[in-house]
């Protein structure tokens, strides 16, 4: 448990985590502790509606190539959208321009949005 001054209104959802890695700094510093809001049991928003947010993923085929990491915290960019207007390729971008963007495609599985990133809580 910790004791949060934050500037979301707390719900049973969020939850603080330790951020490790310097891809999403300035913003979000390695070693910060961040405050997340989790989608539970795979209730993410469409791929489309997280266009341009921060989030946790977990990368069933792949891992963070800074961390090693089955999980990766990124800006979530939709790069194509299919005939059904679903995203057919995400790019996850680092705020840190040192580290390039993954690239994700519809065909290579199930792409997995654990929690958007609300905000740095304590750096």
């Amino acid at each position: 448990w910790a004791k949060v001054h934050a500037q979301h209104s707390p719900d049973r959802r969020m939850f603080v985590a330790k951020v490790a890695g310097r891809s999403m700094e300035t913003a979000i510093p390695d070693g910060c502790w961040a405050l997340f809001r989790l989608f539970p049991g795979g209730a993410a928003p469409a791929p489309t509606a997280l266009d341009g947010k921060r989030v946790v993923v977990q990368l069933r085929n792949d891992t963070d190539p800074e961390t090693g990491g089955s999980y990766t915290l990124k800006l979530w960019h939709v790069a194509s959208v299919g005939k059904d207007g679903g995203a057919k390729a995400i790019e996850l971008r680092s705020d840190n321009p040192d580290f390039p963007p993954m690239y994700l495609r519809r065909e290579d599985g199930e792409i997995r949005v654990i929690a958007e990133f609300l905000e740095v809580v304590a750096a």
